[in-house]
């Protein structure tokens, strides 16, 4: 017999966005000794009914007693509201509950196929397109096999992405992840840039998470003991892009986007949305040279073209677009788009694409010895038109956490305690202000970021060392 848990979980939702079967996955500690399996765990709403969840042991205390579990969580929530759930044990296994959709996956000669629910995914174990095609309702929504990702070297030759190996990398009732790794190749020679792709599907939902990571595993020379660019270990090339066509292409094509999640909504023909600099205040920063000492950047901001005429321009471009036909669409939006800068999204005819590496730029891109760069694409695939909105909350998911007394409580994370319990006596009031002066006012990390500029595809996520 288990031990009797009640865990509290908080459930923020703070951008006006209402949430329906919000997938989120977290990770929550347990103390040692409290609990041997996971089998009678369940996860309650506040009106005390069962939610989609899945769960898996990631870790065990020396007592063999579960020390991490990892849960898969599908949420609800309206639009600003603080909420919570509740993670319980059952006299019974909840193992034996029955969900509406769950994650199915079937191994064919040249495909594997993911079906969640709402639609089936066809990933070709050859040829990584991502998709050989999406079938929502019975109906194929891409044009058959016109799917691609292609890399332009600095000669303008287009490579294509192949596949060495493709497998189920995890797998639950709620979420499903697809891992492809491989090289590029063009008139039967091979790249030597290598990539690998995560694809993450999940129940009862019709949009995918791609995740997609380009590698140089070439050693970098370091010549006199520099690591400047320009070293002999790089690979340079113009492009990187991902294309989804539609099954239609006819006059009646036509698409959606807006510059930020949950703002206006344009409708147009052939649009382009490039990044070419983050917009920033000190955007034409010495922190962007490439290896000649130059600064390539081309202007402040983005600008939105419509059939290669500037149509608008701003700072900061977080675009979510789609294409439709009235009854099949495809909505694409990029994690980080402007901080990752250079990017574009942009629509072509029945043509979805979206630049990880744009052409556009005003110089060769430069993949250093062991350096690897991954993006994050959210794609979304309907047999009808749907709301930009469908895809806003990628970029302010839904923020859940148990109580700070229960990690503390856990004895997973030593020497902390819940803030508010904090007390005068040396050195708690203290370790707080420094905590506070990093997270924090005009002086915190994310504020710093913007002295020297830390954004675009190498330098966004790093932190200003000024110290």
């Amino acid at each position: 017999m288990q031990n009797k848990l009640y865990i509290p979980l908080i459930v923020k939702e703070t951008q006006g966005l209402e949430r329906v079967q919000e997938p989120v996955t977290i990770g929550i500690p347990f103390p040692r000794g409290k609990l041997k399996n996971l089998s009678s765990l369940c996860v309650f709403n506040e009106d005390k009914k069962v939610i989609p969840f899945a769960t898996r042991i990631l870790n065990y205390w020396s007592d063999k007693s579960v020390k991490w579990a990892l849960f898969d969580l599908q949420i609800s929530s309206s639009a600003g509201k603080k909420s919570h759930l509740f993670i319980e044990t059952l006299s019974n296994k909840s193992n034996n509950l029955t969900f509406k959709n769950i994650v199915r996956i079937e191994k064919k000669e040249q495909n594997i196929i993911v079906q969640t629910g709402k639609a089936r995914f066809y990933i070709n174990k050859s040829k990584f397109k991502p998709f050989s095609q999406v079938i929502i309702d019975g109906s194929p929504v891409l044009a058959e096999n016109k799917s691609q990702i292609l890399l332009t070297d600095k000669d303008g030759n287009l490579w294509s992405p192949y596949v060495e190996k493709c497998f189920i990398e995890f797998y639950n009732r709620l979420r499903a992840v697809l891992k492809c790794e491989g090289s590029f190749s063009y008139a039967g020679k091979n790249h030597t840039l290598r990539y690998f792709a995560r694809l993450y599907f999940y129940a009862g939902h019709s949009f995918v998470r791609f995740d997609f990571t380009i590698w140089n595993p070439q050693a970098a020379k370091h010549l006199g003991g520099l690591w400047d660019l320009g070293d002999e270990g790089s690979i340079f090339f113009n492009d990187l892009s991902l294309e989804l066509r539609l099954i239609n292409d006819n006059a009646s094509i036509y698409s959606q986007y807006c510059l930020e999640p949950n703002k206006e909504i344009s409708k147009a023909k052939n649009i382009c949305i490039y990044q070419d600099s983050s917009g920033g205040e000190n955007w034409y920063s010495r922190n962007h040279v490439n290896r000649y000492g130059k600064i390539p950047l081309s202007f402040k901001g983005y600008r939105v073209y419509q059939s290669d005429q500037k149509v608008a321009e701003g700072l900061r471009a977080t675009p979510i677009m789609a294409i439709t036909d009235g009854k099949n669409t495809i909505v694409g939006t990029l994690k980080n788009f402007w901080q990752n800068f250079p990017k574009s999204i942009e629509t072509q005819g029945n043509c979805l694409r979206i630049r990880l590496f744009p052409k556009y730029f005003n110089d060769l891109f430069e993949l250093q010895g062991g350096e690897q760069k991954t993006h994050s694409i959210y794609l979304y695939f309907a047999r009808e038109q749907i709301d930009l909105k469908s895809l806003a909350w990628v970029h302010n998911p839904l923020i859940v956490h148990a109580s700070p007394e229960w990690y503390c409580s856990s004895k997973v994370f030593l020497y902390v305690i819940p803030k508010n319990t904090v007390s005068n006596k040396f050195p708690y009031k203290e370790c707080e202000k420094l905590v506070d002066v990093a997270i924090k006012g005009k002086n915190s990390f994310f504020n710093r970021r913007e002295i020297i500029d830390e954004y675009g595809w190498r330098n966004f996520g790093d932190l200003y060392a000024d110290h």
